[in-house]
């Protein structure tokens, strides 16, 4: 019997008839099948038509009276039997299998003659421990001749719709139970709640499905790993039983977010951030992490897929001060934790740079951006961090402007249209970082020809920089301001302004009005009009270049000489100068402000100065006028010197008068003669 199976075996085929007799005997025992499984019910069938007995197998189940062919040992044909009797033993072995004990009645005449014809038998038996060689070996269907077919039956219901699969186990797809399948979207929040993987078992046990659990068993676990399987929103884990999890994005998720994103105070979840959410717990309630550890609560509504919170709207709009950007939803650092959020490519703190313009540095303040001043509610103060400093300065939040950066702006050399970097550092207490970079760098500045120089679109301080550069040596501020008003609409005073209002981070004064960019100093050369006691360098501050920009704008010097109309000496321009404007003395002579080239000037031999205009009519001053003014001062009374038509006048009315008395005396004589 063995042989001629053995022959028909090799020709079988696996086509449609067979698959609709294999259907039919599965739906015996409706369960989830291994591709092993069906090969051994397909060859139990194939047993069954040409025998009309079903072969025994240890795994199989047989009822009281059902006839069957078994393998005895130490022979190699088959023996006919029926099963006389069905044991349900209730042991349990390490494999965690049931089974059952089944007498048979051989049917051969050898084995009633010998009166061996009653045999136990194992079967309904799925595990391994109590099946040894020699149980393997009663078996009819070997393992040779189950492999021998899976390739023809796995052709066969791979290719046909009505079989499916999940791992190696197959069901027939009326077997799949649909009702588990509608029940995803309940399985997905007991997922995303738990916030960990849980296992196909466990997953029953807490959703609510219109099939009974126990009766359908496997069938329910199969089907509910079918559907899992196939939804791209749930990951599959062996460990080293099925497990589900929420399918985790591979990296952040990128939100485009725009004035019509945020139009409706929500943002709408696309898919990557849905799973996101998700596979944090996030399904109803979500904490976002903003910058700063700022936790934000917001609504997730699952069936119109948005995110929505008045504060979460605000937050996002506060990310970014282009009218559209990118915002990053990104992991936390442990499960379940607040969602991330950010603008990619920026540090995680909110960064501005801001272009300062001439009225702040007048004023000493900076305008706050928008951005950073929703961030500034309910402070009066600032931290301000440079240089390893930490100032506290005044914040006026109704006008959004930081106050009392005087210091910063002269520190740092500001000027107009450069740039100054801010980064919040903390909220509370409010701290900003902040830093600046020139238009042009110094260095570049430094390189550039003056015919190169766009000198109206640049700072007075750059054209003043590119000046001394050119000039390689130390520069009388007058010849500075010559060289820029050539190019640039520009004053005297904001010349001596600016190079006051940079020293000495940019440029040095090195004595009597001469400037050197810094670094550069040389030694002062003292002017020839200076007396030797005075040749010392000052420290100058901005009252006295101040003082120095409204002499030159007023022309002072030469004002004071047209009113006192008499030569003076350096000094004494300097004192009456610096009385009159109550500032020091010994700063102001050291400023080089007497324009010693001015040719309504003139040196006289003992050193004083005078008004040219004063010689071209008589070679010398006229009668000083007395001056009581502010820019003149009374002084105490002095004989005044007599000129000289005075002086013939006065001889003449001497000579007059003693010509006079001398004819009253020649008379007198004359009558006291004569008596």
């Amino acid at each position: 019997m063995e042989d001629n199976f053995q022959i028909r075996l090799a020709e079988c085929v696996c086509g449609p008839k067979e698959l609709e007799l294999l259907l039919k005997d599965w739906l015996k025992d409706p369960r989830p099948r291994t591709v092993t499984e069906l090969a051994r019910m397909y060859l139990t069938h194939l047993w069954e038509i040409q025998t009309g007995f079903l072969p025994y197998d240890r795994r199989m189940s047989y009822s009281k009276g059902a006839k069957i062919a078994v393998c005895l040992i130490g022979q190699t044909q088959p023996q006919l039997a029926q099963v006389t009797k069905v044991s349900k033993k209730s042991f349990r072995d390490n494999d965690d299998f049931t089974g059952d004990i089944i007498t048979v009645h051989l049917l051969s005449q050898a084995a009633i003659l010998s009166g061996r014809e009653k045999k136990d038998f194992l079967a309904n038996y799925q595990g391994e421990e109590k099946a040894g060689p020699a149980v393997r070996a009663l078996q009819i269907i070997k393992e040779k001749d189950e492999a021998e077919v899976i390739p023809k039956i796995l052709l066969a219901i791979s290719n046909d719709s009505r079989f499916r699969q999940f791992q190696d186990h197959w069901l027939s797809s009326d077997l799949l139970l649909t009702d588990v399948s509608n029940k995803r979207a309940d399985i997905r929040k007991i997922i995303a709640k738990c916030k960990q993987a849980l296992s196909t078992s466990d997953i029953l046990e807490k959703v609510s499905t219109e099939d009974n659990t126990e009766e359908l068993g496997n069938r329910l676990e199969f089907s509910l790993n079918y559907f899992l399987d196939r939804d791209e929103r749930f990951v599959r884990i062996s460990d080293p039983a099925t497990k589900w999890d929420l399918r985790k994005p591979s990296g952040h998720v990128l939100v485009t977010i725009n004035e019509r994103a945020l139009s409706d105070r929500k943002l709408l979840t696309s898919s990557d951030l849905d799973l996101l959410l998700f596979y944090h717990g996030f399904v109803e309630q979500c904490v976002f992490s903003f910058p700063y550890n700022r936790k934000i609560t917001a609504y997730h509504d699952m069936s119109e897929g948005s995110i929505s919170g008045e504060e979460f709207v605000n937050e996002l709009a506060r990310l970014s001060e282009k009218k559209e950007c990118k915002v990053k939803f990104g992991h936390p650092e442990h499960r379940g934790n607040p969602i991330c959020v950010s603008v990619p490519d920026e540090p995680g703190k909110i960064q501005s740079t801001i272009t300062i313009i001439q009225e702040w540095l007048t004023d000493g303040a900076l305008g706050v951006p928008r951005r950073f001043s929703s961030y500034m509610e309910g402070t009066n103060t600032v931290h301000i961090l440079y240089d390893q400093l930490d100032e506290v300065l005044p914040y006026d939040e109704g006008d959004r402007f930081i106050k009392g950066l005087d210091e910063f702006y002269s520190k740092k050399a500001i000027a107009a249209f450069d740039k100054v970097h801010l980064q919040l550092e903390s909220l509370k207490p409010t701290r900003l970082f902040i830093h600046s970079s020139w238009k042009v760098s110094l260095d570049k500045l430094l390189q550039i020809e003056p015919q190169d120089l766009d000198w109206e679109q640049s700072s007075v301080r750059d054209c003043v920089i590119v000046v001394l550069a050119k000039f390689r040596t130390p520069a009388h501020y007058r010849d500075i301001y010559s060289e820029v008003v050539a190019h640039k609409h520009v004053s005297l005073g904001s010349i001596i302004g600016t190079l006051s209002r940079y020293y000495p981070s940019v440029f040095v004064h090195v004595g009597w009005g001469r400037w050197q960019l810094a670094g550069r100093a040389e030694q002062p050369e003292i002017a020839e009009h200076e007396p030797e006691a005075q040749r010392e360098v000052v420290v100058i501050n901005d009252e006295i270049w101040n003082a120095v920009t409204t002499i030159e704008e007023n022309d002072y010097v030469y004002k004071l000489l047209e009113k006192i109309r008499k030569p003076l000496s350096f000094d004494e321009v300097c004192s009456r100068l610096a009385d009159y404007l109550k500032v020091d003395v010994h700063e102001l002579r050291a400023t080089g402000f007497l324009k010693a080239d001015d040719e309504r000037f003139r040196r006289l031999d003992d050193g004083t100065w005078a008004l040219e205009e004063w010689f071209t009519r008589d070679d010398r001053p006229e009668e000083p006028v007395k001056v009581r003014d502010k820019l003149a001062p009374a002084e105490e009374t002095k004989p005044k010197e007599i000129s000289k038509s005075g002086r013939f006048w006065l001889i003449s009315t001497i000579l007059l008068i003693l010509l006079l008395l001398s004819i009253v005396v020649i008379i007198v004589c004359y009558f006291i003669y004569w008596r």
